[in-house]
Protein backbone atom coordinates (compact mmCIF):
# COMPACT_ATOMS: atom_id res chain seq x y z
CA UNK A 1 0.00 0.00 0.00
CA UNK A 2 0.94 3.38 -0.07
CA UNK A 3 0.86 6.26 2.24
CA UNK A 4 1.24 9.75 2.55
CA UNK A 5 1.74 10.96 6.50
CA UNK A 6 2.03 14.36 7.53
CA UNK A 7 2.56 14.04 11.39
CA UNK A 8 4.95 10.48 11.72
CA UNK A 9 5.41 11.16 15.51
CA UNK A 10 4.22 7.48 16.95
CA UNK A 11 4.24 6.29 13.23
CA UNK A 12 5.70 2.41 11.99
CA UNK A 13 6.47 1.51 8.52
CA UNK A 14 7.62 -1.91 7.40
CA UNK A 15 7.77 -3.19 4.26
CA UNK A 16 8.61 -0.14 2.38
CA UNK A 17 10.96 0.03 -0.52
CA UNK A 18 11.42 4.16 -1.09
CA UNK A 19 10.77 6.96 0.66
CA UNK A 20 11.11 10.75 -0.63
CA UNK A 21 9.65 14.08 0.61
CA UNK A 22 6.44 15.35 -1.00
CA UNK A 23 6.64 17.29 -3.96
CA UNK A 24 4.63 20.61 -2.37
CA UNK A 25 5.33 19.95 1.05
CA UNK A 26 9.13 18.37 3.05
CA UNK A 27 7.65 17.73 5.75
CA UNK A 28 5.72 15.13 4.31
CA UNK A 29 6.92 11.90 3.67
CA UNK A 30 5.08 9.49 0.63
CA UNK A 31 5.99 5.38 1.27
CA UNK A 32 5.39 2.84 -1.07
CA UNK A 33 4.96 -0.99 -0.73
CA UNK A 34 3.86 -1.33 2.79
CA UNK A 35 3.70 -4.37 4.65
CA UNK A 36 2.35 -3.29 7.94
CA UNK A 37 1.53 0.10 9.39
CA UNK A 38 1.27 0.99 12.72
CA UNK A 39 -0.24 3.80 14.20
CA UNK A 40 0.82 4.56 17.99
CA UNK A 41 -0.24 6.95 20.63
CA UNK A 42 0.02 10.22 18.01
CA UNK A 43 -3.39 12.66 19.03
CA UNK A 44 -5.40 13.78 16.12
CA UNK A 45 -3.25 11.24 13.52
CA UNK A 46 -4.27 12.09 9.57
CA UNK A 47 -3.04 9.23 7.41
CA UNK A 48 -4.59 8.79 4.05
CA UNK A 49 -3.80 5.50 1.99
CA UNK A 50 -4.62 5.65 -1.41
CA UNK A 51 -6.34 8.58 -0.29
CA UNK A 52 -7.11 12.03 -1.98
CA UNK A 53 -3.57 13.39 -1.87
CA UNK A 54 -2.13 10.58 -3.36
CA UNK A 55 -4.33 9.88 -5.60
CA UNK A 56 -2.75 8.01 -8.45
CA UNK A 57 -0.86 5.65 -5.35
CA UNK A 58 -2.15 2.30 -5.62
CA UNK A 59 -1.58 -0.93 -3.05
CA UNK A 60 1.44 -3.14 -4.16
CA UNK A 61 2.08 -5.61 -1.04
CA UNK A 62 -0.66 -8.32 -0.31
CA UNK A 63 -1.11 -10.01 2.90
CA UNK A 64 -1.19 -6.12 4.46
CA UNK A 65 -1.52 -5.09 8.52
CA UNK A 66 -2.98 -2.32 9.78
CA UNK A 67 -2.51 -1.73 13.66
CA UNK A 68 -4.44 1.21 15.27
CA UNK A 69 -3.64 1.27 19.34
CA UNK A 70 -3.25 4.06 21.94
CA UNK A 71 -4.15 6.80 19.37
CA UNK A 72 -7.41 9.16 18.67
CA UNK A 73 -7.15 8.98 14.60
CA UNK A 74 -9.43 11.63 12.45
CA UNK A 75 -11.09 10.92 8.74
CA UNK A 76 -8.27 8.12 7.79
CA UNK A 77 -9.26 6.87 4.40
CA UNK A 78 -7.08 3.32 3.89
CA UNK A 79 -7.68 0.90 0.90
CA UNK A 80 -6.03 -2.26 0.76
CA UNK A 81 -5.18 -4.19 -2.74
CA UNK A 82 -6.50 -7.24 -2.64
CA UNK A 83 -5.37 -10.25 -0.34
CA UNK A 84 -5.88 -11.57 2.95
CA UNK A 85 -5.58 -8.31 5.15
CA UNK A 86 -5.60 -7.69 8.87
CA UNK A 87 -7.07 -4.54 10.71
CA UNK A 88 -6.39 -4.21 14.25
CA UNK A 89 -7.94 -1.54 16.50
CA UNK A 90 -7.45 -1.36 19.90
CA UNK A 91 -7.40 0.96 23.26
CA UNK A 92 -8.02 4.14 20.67
CA UNK A 93 -10.93 6.36 19.26
CA UNK A 94 -11.56 6.27 15.87
CA UNK A 95 -13.52 8.81 13.89
CA UNK A 96 -14.79 8.54 10.62
CA UNK A 97 -12.39 6.11 8.95
CA UNK A 98 -13.61 4.51 5.70
CA UNK A 99 -11.47 1.42 5.62
CA UNK A 100 -11.90 -0.49 2.03
CA UNK A 101 -10.11 -4.08 2.31
CA UNK A 102 -10.38 -5.31 -0.94
CA UNK A 103 -11.42 -9.00 -1.99
CA UNK A 104 -9.62 -11.84 -0.14
CA UNK A 105 -9.62 -12.88 3.43
CA UNK A 106 -9.50 -10.50 5.55
CA UNK A 107 -9.78 -9.37 9.51
CA UNK A 108 -11.02 -6.49 11.23
CA UNK A 109 -10.18 -6.81 14.84
CA UNK A 110 -11.39 -4.37 17.10
CA UNK A 111 -10.92 -4.52 21.08
CA UNK A 112 -9.94 -3.43 24.61
CA UNK A 113 -11.79 -0.15 25.32
CA UNK A 114 -12.04 1.44 22.45
CA UNK A 115 -14.64 3.19 20.87
CA UNK A 116 -15.05 3.82 17.03
CA UNK A 117 -17.37 6.90 15.40
CA UNK A 118 -18.12 6.39 12.00
CA UNK A 119 -16.17 4.00 10.56
CA UNK A 120 -17.02 2.68 7.03
CA UNK A 121 -15.31 -0.84 6.86
CA UNK A 122 -15.88 -3.22 3.50
CA UNK A 123 -14.22 -6.38 3.88
CA UNK A 124 -14.90 -7.15 0.07
CA UNK A 125 -15.55 -10.21 -1.46
CA UNK A 126 -14.10 -13.34 0.36
CA UNK A 127 -14.85 -15.36 3.85
CA UNK A 128 -14.24 -12.45 6.46
CA UNK A 129 -14.08 -11.91 10.14
CA UNK A 130 -15.03 -9.20 12.27
CA UNK A 131 -14.49 -9.64 15.73
CA UNK A 132 -15.06 -6.96 18.17
CA UNK A 133 -14.87 -7.92 22.13
CA UNK A 134 -14.24 -6.33 25.42
CA UNK A 135 -15.43 -3.00 26.04
CA UNK A 136 -16.28 -1.50 22.81
CA UNK A 137 -18.20 1.63 21.79
CA UNK A 138 -19.77 0.83 17.71
CA UNK A 139 -21.78 3.97 16.87
CA UNK A 140 -22.44 7.30 15.14
CA UNK A 141 -23.40 5.77 11.62
CA UNK A 142 -20.30 2.95 11.55
CA UNK A 143 -21.46 0.55 8.61
CA UNK A 144 -19.50 -2.55 8.95
CA UNK A 145 -20.14 -4.73 5.59
CA UNK A 146 -18.71 -8.16 5.21
CA UNK A 147 -19.53 -8.28 1.60
CA UNK A 148 -19.70 -11.48 -0.28
CA UNK A 149 -18.26 -14.35 0.97
CA UNK A 150 -18.73 -17.05 3.93
CA UNK A 151 -18.61 -14.72 6.62
CA UNK A 152 -17.94 -14.38 10.60
CA UNK A 153 -18.87 -11.96 13.07
CA UNK A 154 -18.35 -11.95 16.29
CA UNK A 155 -19.06 -9.59 19.47
CA UNK A 156 -18.36 -9.81 22.82
CA UNK A 157 -18.51 -7.10 25.55
CA UNK A 158 -19.76 -3.95 23.08
CA UNK A 159 -22.10 -1.10 22.77
CA UNK A 160 -23.80 -0.69 19.67
CA UNK A 161 -25.51 2.42 18.78
CA UNK A 162 -26.42 4.05 15.36
CA UNK A 163 -25.02 1.42 13.71
CA UNK A 164 -24.95 -0.97 11.36
CA UNK A 165 -23.97 -4.46 10.25
CA UNK A 166 -24.28 -5.81 7.10
CA UNK A 167 -23.53 -8.97 5.24
CA UNK A 168 -23.48 -10.12 1.54
CA UNK A 169 -24.28 -13.17 -0.37
CA UNK A 170 -23.16 -16.42 0.73
CA UNK A 171 -23.53 -18.45 4.16
CA UNK A 172 -22.78 -15.80 6.91
CA UNK A 173 -22.90 -16.14 10.95
CA UNK A 174 -23.57 -13.42 13.34
CA UNK A 175 -22.72 -14.75 16.91
CA UNK A 176 -23.45 -11.78 19.67
CA UNK A 177 -22.99 -12.10 23.89
CA UNK A 178 -23.28 -9.59 26.70
CA UNK A 179 -23.85 -6.82 24.38
CA UNK A 180 -26.21 -3.86 24.49
CA UNK A 181 -27.79 -3.08 21.18
CA UNK A 182 -29.03 0.74 21.17
CA UNK A 183 -31.34 2.87 19.61
CA UNK A 184 -30.28 3.34 15.72
CA UNK A 185 -28.47 -0.37 15.54
CA UNK A 186 -29.44 -2.37 12.52
CA UNK A 187 -28.22 -5.45 11.87
CA UNK A 188 -29.17 -6.99 8.24
CA UNK A 189 -28.57 -10.33 6.43
CA UNK A 190 -27.67 -10.43 2.55
CA UNK A 191 -28.41 -14.05 0.54
CA UNK A 192 -27.52 -16.99 1.63
CA UNK A 193 -28.32 -19.46 4.08
CA UNK A 194 -27.48 -17.18 7.06
CA UNK A 195 -27.40 -17.60 11.13
CA UNK A 196 -27.85 -15.02 13.84
CA UNK A 197 -27.32 -16.06 17.42
CA UNK A 198 -27.84 -13.92 20.51
CA UNK A 199 -27.43 -14.29 24.02
CA UNK A 200 -27.47 -12.17 26.94
CA UNK A 201 -28.35 -8.87 24.90
CA UNK A 202 -29.96 -6.62 25.47
CA UNK A 203 -32.18 -4.14 22.85
CA UNK A 204 -32.85 -0.66 24.36
CA UNK A 205 -34.44 2.07 21.87
CA UNK A 206 -35.69 1.75 17.78
CA UNK A 207 -33.78 -1.56 16.88
CA UNK A 208 -33.90 -3.81 13.99
CA UNK A 209 -32.51 -7.33 12.93
CA UNK A 210 -33.14 -8.16 8.81
CA UNK A 211 -33.33 -11.56 7.19
CA UNK A 212 -34.61 -10.29 4.11
CA UNK A 213 -33.06 -11.02 1.23
CA UNK A 214 -34.35 -10.72 -2.82
CA UNK A 215 -31.35 -11.98 -4.08
CA UNK A 216 -31.93 -15.84 -3.56
CA UNK A 217 -35.22 -17.61 -3.43
CA UNK A 218 -33.41 -20.58 -1.87
CA UNK A 219 -31.86 -19.21 1.25
CA UNK A 220 -32.63 -20.45 4.56
CA UNK A 221 -31.86 -18.31 7.29
CA UNK A 222 -31.99 -19.30 11.03
CA UNK A 223 -32.28 -16.54 14.19
CA UNK A 224 -31.70 -17.60 17.65
CA UNK A 225 -32.01 -15.52 20.46
CA UNK A 226 -31.36 -16.27 23.90
CA UNK A 227 -31.60 -14.82 27.55
CA UNK A 228 -32.88 -11.65 25.95
CA UNK A 229 -34.11 -8.16 27.17
CA UNK A 230 -36.28 -6.26 24.58
CA UNK A 231 -36.91 -2.07 26.03
CA UNK A 232 -37.80 0.31 23.22
CA UNK A 233 -38.90 -1.28 19.86
CA UNK A 234 -37.37 -3.98 18.35
CA UNK A 235 -38.58 -4.56 14.97
CA UNK A 236 -37.60 -8.34 13.21
CA UNK A 237 -38.21 -9.24 9.32
CA UNK A 238 -38.06 -12.72 7.99
CA UNK A 239 -36.45 -13.45 4.37
CA UNK A 240 -38.00 -13.81 1.13
CA UNK A 241 -36.00 -16.52 0.46
CA UNK A 242 -37.29 -20.81 1.20
CA UNK A 243 -37.28 -20.33 4.55
CA UNK A 244 -36.83 -18.58 8.01
CA UNK A 245 -36.65 -20.24 11.80
CA UNK A 246 -36.93 -17.85 14.90
CA UNK A 247 -36.26 -19.01 18.19
CA UNK A 248 -37.01 -16.21 20.90
CA UNK A 249 -36.44 -16.39 24.68
CA UNK A 250 -36.33 -13.75 26.77
CA UNK A 251 -34.93 -12.58 30.11
CA UNK A 252 -36.77 -9.21 30.49
CA UNK A 253 -37.86 -6.02 29.30
CA UNK A 254 -40.98 -4.50 28.45
CA UNK A 255 -40.74 -3.28 25.19
CA UNK A 256 -42.42 -4.12 21.55
CA UNK A 257 -40.93 -6.72 19.43
CA UNK A 258 -42.02 -6.77 16.34
CA UNK A 259 -41.90 -9.68 13.75
CA UNK A 260 -42.63 -9.68 10.08
CA UNK A 261 -42.87 -12.10 7.41
CA UNK A 262 -41.82 -11.75 3.91
CA UNK A 263 -43.40 -8.75 2.26
CA UNK A 264 -42.20 -9.15 -1.14
CA UNK A 265 -44.40 -10.06 -4.44
CA UNK A 266 -42.94 -13.81 -5.26
CA UNK A 267 -43.56 -16.24 -7.18
CA UNK A 268 -42.92 -18.54 -4.65
CA UNK A 269 -44.17 -19.18 -0.67
CA UNK A 270 -41.59 -18.60 1.79
CA UNK A 271 -41.77 -20.49 4.96
CA UNK A 272 -41.48 -19.10 8.54
CA UNK A 273 -40.98 -21.45 11.06
CA UNK A 274 -41.62 -19.17 14.89
CA UNK A 275 -40.68 -20.48 18.31
CA UNK A 276 -41.64 -18.44 21.38
CA UNK A 277 -39.63 -19.91 24.24
CA UNK A 278 -40.20 -18.12 27.35
CA UNK A 279 -40.80 -17.53 29.64
CA UNK A 280 -42.43 -14.07 30.07
CA UNK A 281 -42.96 -11.61 27.19
CA UNK A 282 -43.88 -8.24 29.22
CA UNK A 283 -44.32 -5.93 26.38
CA UNK A 284 -46.96 -6.29 23.79
CA UNK A 285 -45.70 -8.76 20.84
CA UNK A 286 -46.32 -8.01 17.11
CA UNK A 287 -46.60 -10.42 14.35
CA UNK A 288 -47.49 -10.29 11.03
CA UNK A 289 -46.81 -13.29 8.96
CA UNK A 290 -47.38 -11.54 5.64
CA UNK A 291 -46.95 -13.83 2.83
CA UNK A 292 -45.03 -16.66 4.18
CA UNK A 293 -46.50 -19.89 5.44
CA UNK A 294 -46.65 -19.55 9.25
CA UNK A 295 -45.26 -22.27 11.77
CA UNK A 296 -45.64 -21.33 14.94
CA UNK A 297 -44.94 -23.19 18.33
CA UNK A 298 -45.27 -21.32 21.59
CA UNK A 299 -43.91 -23.05 24.24
CA UNK A 300 -43.23 -22.15 28.45
CA UNK A 301 -44.25 -18.88 27.83
CA UNK A 302 -46.17 -15.81 28.94
CA UNK A 303 -47.94 -12.89 26.94
CA UNK A 304 -48.38 -10.30 29.94
CA UNK A 305 -48.35 -7.43 27.26
CA UNK A 306 -51.34 -4.88 27.11
CA UNK A 307 -52.09 -5.63 23.16
CA UNK A 308 -50.57 -8.84 21.43
CA UNK A 309 -51.76 -9.74 18.28
CA UNK A 310 -50.68 -12.39 15.73
CA UNK A 311 -51.38 -12.23 12.00
CA UNK A 312 -50.98 -15.53 10.40
CA UNK A 313 -50.80 -15.66 6.01
CA UNK A 314 -53.63 -14.91 4.13
CA UNK A 315 -54.04 -17.47 1.81
CA UNK A 316 -51.50 -20.78 3.39
CA UNK A 317 -52.01 -23.82 5.34
CA UNK A 318 -50.72 -22.08 8.91
CA UNK A 319 -50.24 -23.96 12.13
CA UNK A 320 -50.27 -22.68 15.51
CA UNK A 321 -48.95 -25.22 18.35
CA UNK A 322 -49.38 -23.87 22.13
CA UNK A 323 -48.14 -26.75 24.70
CA UNK A 324 -47.73 -24.62 27.13
CA UNK A 325 -48.63 -20.95 28.08
CA UNK A 326 -50.51 -18.06 29.75
CA UNK A 327 -52.07 -16.21 27.20
CA UNK A 328 -53.06 -12.54 27.92
CA UNK A 329 -54.44 -9.76 26.12
CA UNK A 330 -53.96 -11.44 22.52
CA UNK A 331 -55.41 -12.05 19.23
CA UNK A 332 -54.76 -15.00 16.62
CA UNK A 333 -55.98 -14.46 13.51
CA UNK A 334 -54.89 -17.85 11.21
CA UNK A 335 -56.50 -15.54 7.56
CA UNK A 336 -57.45 -17.62 5.08
CA UNK A 337 -56.32 -21.13 3.92
CA UNK A 338 -57.03 -24.80 6.01
CA UNK A 339 -54.91 -23.88 8.90
CA UNK A 340 -54.72 -26.53 12.20
CA UNK A 341 -54.52 -24.57 16.12
CA UNK A 342 -53.27 -27.61 18.91
CA UNK A 343 -53.41 -26.84 22.33
CA UNK A 344 -52.38 -28.38 25.33
CA UNK A 345 -55.22 -26.96 27.37
CA UNK A 346 -53.56 -29.27 30.23
CA UNK A 347 -50.91 -26.63 30.37
CA UNK A 348 -51.90 -23.33 28.65
CA UNK A 349 -54.66 -20.85 30.36
CA UNK A 350 -55.84 -18.41 27.98
CA UNK A 351 -57.85 -15.50 29.86
CA UNK A 352 -60.89 -13.89 28.63
CA UNK A 353 -58.86 -11.07 26.81
CA UNK A 354 -57.39 -13.29 24.63
CA UNK A 355 -59.13 -14.93 21.25
CA UNK A 356 -57.96 -17.31 18.82
CA UNK A 357 -59.96 -16.96 15.62
CA UNK A 358 -59.35 -19.75 12.82
CA UNK A 359 -60.24 -17.08 9.58
CA UNK A 360 -61.51 -18.58 6.58
CA UNK A 361 -61.00 -21.93 4.93
CA UNK A 362 -61.01 -24.94 6.57
CA UNK A 363 -59.93 -25.04 10.03
CA UNK A 364 -58.99 -27.55 12.45
CA UNK A 365 -58.99 -27.21 16.38
CA UNK A 366 -57.18 -29.81 18.21
CA UNK A 367 -57.33 -30.30 22.23
CA UNK A 368 -56.06 -32.22 24.44
CA UNK A 369 -58.72 -31.27 27.39
CA UNK A 370 -61.73 -29.42 27.69
CA UNK A 371 -61.79 -25.31 26.71
CA UNK A 372 -63.87 -22.63 27.01
CA UNK A 373 -65.06 -21.96 23.51
CA UNK A 374 -66.17 -18.56 24.02
CA UNK A 375 -62.15 -18.28 23.28
CA UNK A 376 -62.06 -19.86 19.99
CA UNK A 377 -63.71 -18.96 16.57
CA UNK A 378 -63.84 -19.78 12.86
CA UNK A 379 -63.09 -23.61 13.03
CA UNK A 380 -64.69 -26.25 11.11
CA UNK A 381 -63.59 -29.23 12.44
CA UNK A 382 -62.80 -30.17 16.46
CA UNK A 383 -60.19 -32.86 17.69
CA UNK A 384 -59.92 -33.83 21.25
CA UNK A 385 -56.37 -36.47 21.83
CA UNK A 386 -57.38 -37.25 25.11
CA UNK A 387 -59.60 -39.36 27.30
CA UNK A 388 -61.28 -36.38 28.47
CA UNK A 389 -64.63 -35.29 28.90
CA UNK A 390 -65.71 -32.92 26.93
CA UNK A 391 -68.30 -30.51 27.15
CA UNK A 392 -70.69 -28.37 24.60
CA UNK A 393 -73.70 -26.35 24.15
CA UNK A 394 -75.46 -24.98 21.29
CA UNK A 395 -73.97 -21.32 21.81
CA UNK A 396 -70.29 -23.08 21.76
CA UNK A 397 -71.22 -24.89 18.67
CA UNK A 398 -72.76 -21.72 17.16
CA UNK A 399 -68.98 -19.83 18.75
CA UNK A 400 -66.54 -22.46 17.75
CA UNK A 401 -67.78 -21.86 13.81
CA UNK A 402 -68.77 -18.42 14.22
CA UNK A 403 -71.42 -18.81 12.02
CA UNK A 404 -72.12 -15.12 11.96
CA UNK A 405 -68.88 -14.31 9.73
CA UNK A 406 -68.41 -17.51 8.08
CA UNK A 407 -71.97 -18.69 7.15
CA UNK A 408 -71.22 -22.44 8.42
CA UNK A 409 -73.64 -23.67 11.17
CA UNK A 410 -71.72 -26.99 11.16
CA UNK A 411 -68.97 -28.52 12.76
CA UNK A 412 -67.26 -31.87 12.45
CA UNK A 413 -66.27 -33.81 15.62
CA UNK A 414 -63.58 -36.05 14.43
CA UNK A 415 -61.78 -37.43 16.94
CA UNK A 416 -62.04 -38.20 21.24
CA UNK A 417 -60.65 -40.82 23.15
CA UNK A 418 -63.67 -40.03 26.16
CA UNK A 419 -67.13 -38.85 26.51
CA UNK A 420 -68.46 -35.83 24.64
CA UNK A 421 -71.33 -33.96 27.02
CA UNK A 422 -73.83 -32.48 24.52
CA UNK A 423 -75.98 -30.16 26.69
CA UNK A 424 -79.35 -29.14 24.43
CA UNK A 425 -78.69 -31.32 21.95
CA UNK A 426 -81.10 -34.07 20.13
CA UNK A 427 -79.93 -36.73 17.05
CA UNK A 428 -81.16 -36.06 13.54
CA UNK A 429 -80.39 -36.75 10.25
CA UNK A 430 -78.01 -35.52 6.74
CA UNK A 431 -74.67 -36.68 8.80
CA UNK A 432 -72.16 -38.20 6.20
CA UNK A 433 -71.51 -41.86 6.24
CA UNK A 434 -69.55 -42.82 9.44
CA UNK A 435 -70.98 -39.94 11.61
CA UNK A 436 -73.88 -39.38 13.32
CA UNK A 437 -75.87 -35.57 13.45
CA UNK A 438 -77.13 -33.82 16.25
CA UNK A 439 -78.78 -30.26 16.95
CA UNK A 440 -79.57 -27.82 18.78
CA UNK A 441 -81.17 -23.88 19.29
CA UNK A 442 -78.22 -20.96 20.18
CA UNK A 443 -78.90 -17.60 20.95
CA UNK A 444 -76.09 -15.20 21.68
CA UNK A 445 -75.60 -11.38 21.57
CA UNK A 446 -73.49 -9.45 19.56
CA UNK A 447 -71.66 -6.75 19.78
CA UNK A 448 -74.34 -3.80 19.68
CA UNK A 449 -76.17 -6.04 22.67
CA UNK A 450 -78.99 -7.49 19.90
CA UNK A 451 -79.93 -11.36 20.05
CA UNK A 452 -79.40 -13.70 17.23
CA UNK A 453 -80.66 -16.95 17.16
CA UNK A 454 -81.09 -20.36 15.28
CA UNK A 455 -79.89 -23.87 14.52
CA UNK A 456 -76.55 -25.49 14.77
CA UNK A 457 -75.59 -29.09 14.06
CA UNK A 458 -72.74 -31.19 15.10
CA UNK A 459 -71.41 -34.24 13.39
CA UNK A 460 -69.67 -36.90 15.40
CA UNK A 461 -67.59 -39.49 14.51
CA UNK A 462 -69.73 -42.64 15.60
CA UNK A 463 -66.97 -44.70 17.25
CA UNK A 464 -67.10 -41.44 19.63
CA UNK A 465 -69.21 -42.12 22.90
CA UNK A 466 -71.85 -39.21 23.36
CA UNK A 467 -74.05 -38.73 26.46
CA UNK A 468 -77.17 -36.20 25.62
Amino acid sequence: MSVEVADKEGLNLSGGVSQNGGQNDPHVTIVEEIKTLEILEPKNFLAELYGRRVADARPKAQDQILNIADATTSANDVRFDNGNDIVDMTRSIVNDAKIDAGDGDNKLRIHDNIEVRGLRFDAGAGNDEIEIRNNVGIKDHTLLYTNDGDDSVKIYGATMENAAIHTGLDNDVIDIQRCEIKNGADISLGGGNDTINTDWVGFFGDTKISLSSFTNPNEVDTLNMDNTIFNGHTTIEANDGEKTTMNIKVCGGDGEIDIKGSHANLDHTPLFDMNFLGPKFMGDVKFDGRNNKVNMHIDDSEFHGKNNEFYFSDNQNDTLNVTSAIIKNSKFYLGGGDDTVSLTMTRTDIDNNAQIFGGKGYDTLVLDNNIDFSKVSGFEELKVTSGAYVTLNGNDVAHLSDILDNGSNVVKFSEAHGTVKLNGFSETSGAENGYHRYESAYNTHLADGSEHQGTVYIDIKEDIHVDL
